[in-house]
């Protein structure tokens, strides 16, 4: 189990909700008989009891397509939860689940710290002569958009050159500038999986920048630092020792904004 990995099961109570569609589970007598119980059994207190002495089971009935319904459980059940006491961590599945309690995972998610969102990658994938005729053909109903892109702080300040109405130039940006002027001098990026820094290096470039100019080199990567620090959860450095790693994805974001376009790429 999730749960296993992330804890010491004898000083651990368990509170496990197993949600189950309730449409499937009225439409089709089969799916209570073939898919619910067998799962109620697998993940019963009985076959848990000896590595986790305080383990509960409980089977909950949700319509799963109704993003509303699941919204307001997770936000109820994970708001009870975590008020019952300390040192206590969540975690959501989501593997196999329709595209309405993603969505709703993806609301909840801005109101907890101690919650983990996993999924379970199947071993065997679906292959495309498995799928029906009915599936294939199947045109969908009415779009739905229950989710916006909006770029905040403090990752907006990494890709944008000054916030919306402020007269300064974001600091940032212009750190994520460096880091890519560096490496491009060193190595053709657009092969790169991953770029290694000095944070040295960076700490004496960065002092050529007005915000940093005549402060002292450790001074330099101290105030550096934060900024890292504040988008660690993007996952777009790591930082190993006296290194800074820019991953791929950083990469496709410094090319993206700081490489200049070629000459075929411009309009006429």
């Amino acid at each position: 189990m999730v749960v296993s990995a992330n804890c010491r099961p004898a000083r651990t109570e368990v509170d496990l909700r197993l949600v189950v569609d309730s449409k499937w589970a009225k439409d089709d007598p089969r799916f209570v008989k073939e898919c619910v119980e067998p799962l109620k059994n697998m993940f019963s207190a009985d076959v848990w009891a000896l590595e986790f002495p305080n383990y509960r089971l409980e089977t909950v009935y949700l319509d799963l397509e109704n993003e509303d319904e699941n919204t307001l459980w997770l936000l109820n059940n994970l708001l009870s939860f975590f008020k019952k006491g300390p040192n206590r961590r969540a975690f959501v599945d989501l593997t196999s689940a329709p595209r309405d309690w993603l969505y709703s995972a993806f609301y909840v998610s801005n109101f907890f710290s101690d919650t983990v969102f996993y999924y379970v990658k199947p071993a065997r994938s679906k292959s495309p002569a498995e799928y029906s005729l009915q599936e294939m053909t199947d045109e969908g109903t009415v779009s739905k958009y229950p989710i916006r892109a909006q770029l905040t702080p403090p990752l907006s300040r990494w890709l944008r050159p000054r916030e919306e109405n402020s007269k300064e130039n974001n600091i940032q940006y212009e750190i994520f500038r460096l880091i890519y002027q560096i490496a491009s001098e060193n190595l053709d990026i657009s092969k790169s999986q991953e770029i290694e820094i000095s944070l040295e290096q960076l700490a004496q470039r960065a002092k050529t920048l007005p915000y940093y100019r005549g402060k002292p080199l450790e001074d330099v990567w101290k105030g550096m630092s934060r900024y890292f620090t504040d988008i660690d959860r993007f996952g777009l450095f790591k930082r190993f020792g006296k290194m800074i790693v820019t991953n791929r994805k950083g990469i496709v974001l410094m090319r993206s904004l700081f490489e200049p376009k070629s000459l075929d790429a411009r309009p006429p």
